[in-house]
């Protein structure tokens, strides 16, 4: 099944003009639609087979940021972060090999297969979805399974709706979806999602961290003070103090990190050798 771009549905329903659409008719109409692609999706369930086979669980995956439907632009944080989550979670079951794509060569389009083209050579098979206003308060969710080769829809995944105070939520219950379809039934997380404000302080530094390593750290440190459990700024801080020679801060970072070695998922528990790693050789070599 495959569910309908924005763009394929433009001109096809006539609306009355927005000072004629009732405030309630305004969020029914996407409550409708979910309800819609839901029964689709439940009818075509038994016609599926509700996991990939061996062959295509073998093939390298990657997943796409999740398109913004809603009417705040400042929601498409969201999308990279359900990209990245979901690619998380993929690493840690260490179900499937996982490609992670460059977002800087989508940041300037919105056209699907110019996106897609953009993907690596050897990628088989994608994960990719959109999210939209469910009501005034919630956000509903929708991920697909990509055929790279044959640009087809192998799989759409049960709609995920939570409150828009409740993201995390919605993060967990994509990830959890997914894996299952690379045949882990019953997953269960074994840390919770960023918060989102401190997921975009994140992503912000990411956006400095070629051109103004300073002002990178800053927005690190403030994602650190959103969300004291989101270790991806930590790595990212002592990555950028050993970089740019920063003994003091590093030393600082480092010894964080060393406090939160217990907690560190199995992917986590990577990067902190391969950082501690990096420490040891740049020393030696002084």
């Amino acid at each position: 099944m495959v569910i309908p771009d924005k763009s394929e549905l433009e001109g096809k329903f006539k609306l009355p003009s927005k000072s004629k659409i009732p405030k309630w008719l305004t969020f029914g109409i996407p409550a409708l639609l979910l309800a819609a692609i839901a029964i689709v999706w439940f009818l075509n369930l038994k016609k599926n087979a509700t996991t990939l086979s061996d062959e295509q669980r073998e093939q390298p995956v990657a997943v796409m940021a999740f398109e913004n439907l809603t009417k705040d632009k400042n929601m498409g944080d969201l999308g990279l972060m359900i990209k990245d989550w979901i690619s998380y979670g993929l690493l840690e079951s260490e179900k499937a090999p996982v490609i992670i794509l460059d977002e800087e060569k989508n940041a300037n389009t919105k056209d699907e297969k110019e996106k897609l083209a953009n993907i690596p050579t050897g990628v088989g098979l994608v994960v990719k979805g959109r999210f939209f206003d469910q009501s005034e308060e919630q956000i509903a969710a929708i991920a697909e399974i990509l055929d790279v080769k044959t640009n087809k829809i192998l799989f759409t995944l049960k709609p995920v709706v939570a409150k828009k105070d409740s993201l995390t939520v919605m993060l967990d219950q994509l990830k959890i979806q997914v894996i299952e379809y690379w045949g882990e039934d019953n997953h269960q997380s074994s840390k919770r999602p960023p918060l989102f404000a401190a997921y975009a302080k994140y992503l912000d530094g990411l956006k400095y961290q070629k051109t103004n390593y300073l002002k990178a750290q800053l927005f690190y440190q403030e994602a650190m003070k959103e969300d004291s459990t989101f270790v991806a700024p930590l790595f990212a801080l002592a990555t950028s103090s050993i970089d740019n020679l920063q003994p003091v801060l590093r030393d600082s970072i480092m010894a964080t990190l060393q406090l939160m070695e217990n907690s560190f998922t199995s992917f986590e528990k990577k990067n902190w050798e391969n950082l501690k790693t990096r420490l040891a050789v740049d020393s030696s070599e002084k």
